[in-house]
C-alpha cells in the first residue's frame, strides 16, 4: 500500500508539473547557428579592409593618370628641346667648319707668303698682312662690318671692295665664309654695279635674293652671289694693285 501511494504521488508531480508548465518543451542540441564574435571581427575587419583597398587603387588609379599627362607634357617638351638642340648643334658645327676653313685657308696664305719671302720674290709689293695673287693684294677682313663701312675700310687703305673677274674666279671661291664684295644695287628694279662702276653681267656664279624692294649687297660664298641688306654684318674683301 505504501509503494501504491509513492507510484501515485510521483505521478501526479510529474502530472501537476506538466500542467503548470503547459506543453513540454522538447529540445534538440543541433548546434549554434548565431555566429561567433570573433568571426564578427574578422567579417567587419576584412570589409574595412576592403573598401580602404578599394579607395587605395582609385587613388593610385587617380595619380598614374594624372602621372601619364604630366609625362605626355614633358615629352612633348623633350622634343620640342630635342629639335632645339638639333639646330644650335647644326649652326655650331656650321660654324666650326667655316672657322675652320678660314684658318686652314690663312694657314695656306701664311705658308705661301713666307715661302715667297724665303726665295725673295715678294719685295713688299703688298702691305703687311695683305695676300698677293697674280699682280694683286687682297685683304680678308676678319672683322664683320656692314658694306658701307666695309667699303669706306677699303677705301681708307687706298684699295676696294672685290670686284671680281675671270682670273681671281678661282682663287676666291676657295672660300667658304661669306664676305662682302663691291656688287650693289639701289632697290629691286635697278641693275647690279660694281664699284668701278661697271654694270653686273656675268653668268660665272649663281645668284640668290633674299631681299627685294631696297638698297641690297652682294656676299660671296663659293661662286654663289647672295644679295642681302647692306646693314647686315659680315666679313669683307679688299683689294688693290700690287707694287710694281
Amino acid at each position: 500500500m505504501r509503494k501504491q501511494e509513492v507510484t501515485f504521488l510521483d505521478l501526479r508531480f510529474h502530472t501537476s508539473t506538466l500542467q503548470e508548465g503547459q506543453m513540454p518543451t522538447i529540445t534538440e542540441n543541433r548546434g549554434s547557428y548565431s555566429p561567433s564574435l570573433p568571426w564578427r571581427l574578422i567579417a567587419v575587419t576584412l570589409g574595412i579592409f576592403c573598401l580602404a583597398l578599394l579607395a587605395t587603387v582609385g587613388t593610385l588609379a587617380a595619380l598614374a593618370l594624372q602621372a601619364s599627362h604630366e609625362a605626355r607634357k614633358y615629352k612633348e617638351k623633350l622634343i620640342k628641346h630635342e629639335e632645339v638642340s638639333k639646330n644650335l648643334t647644326q649652326l655650331q658645327e656650321t660654324l666650326k667648319n667655316c672657322t675652320k676653313q678660314r684658318d686652314d685657308f690663312q694657314a695656306r696664305t701664311h705658308k705661301l707668303s713666307d715661302e715667297v719671302k724665303r726665295k725673295g720674290k715678294l719685295c713688299n709689293r703688298c702691305p703687311e698682312g695683305w695676300i698677293l695673287h697674280e699682280e694683286m693684294c687682297y685683304l680678308f677682313s676678319n672683322k664683320e662690318k656692314t658694306w658701307h663701312d666695309s667699303k669706306q675700310c677699303c677705301s681708307s687703305q687706298n684699295s676696294r671692295l672685290l670686284s671680281i673677274n675671270k682670273k681671281e674666279l678661282d682663287f676666291i671661291t676657295s672660300l667658304q665664309c661669306f664676305h662682302w664684295i663691291g656688287l650693289s644695287r639701289r632697290d629691286a628694279t635697278t641693275q647690279l654695279y660694281w664699284e668701278d662702276g661697271t654694270a653686273y653681267a656675268t653668268d660665272w656664279f649663281q645668284e640668290k635674293t633674299p631681299v627685294s624692294g631696297e638698297e641690297s649687297c652682294a656676299l660671296f660664298n663659293r661662286r654663289i652671289n647672295f644679295l642681302y641688306k647692306c646693314t647686315e654684318l659680315a666679313r669683307y674683301i679688299c683689294e688693290k694693285m700690287a707694287v710694281q
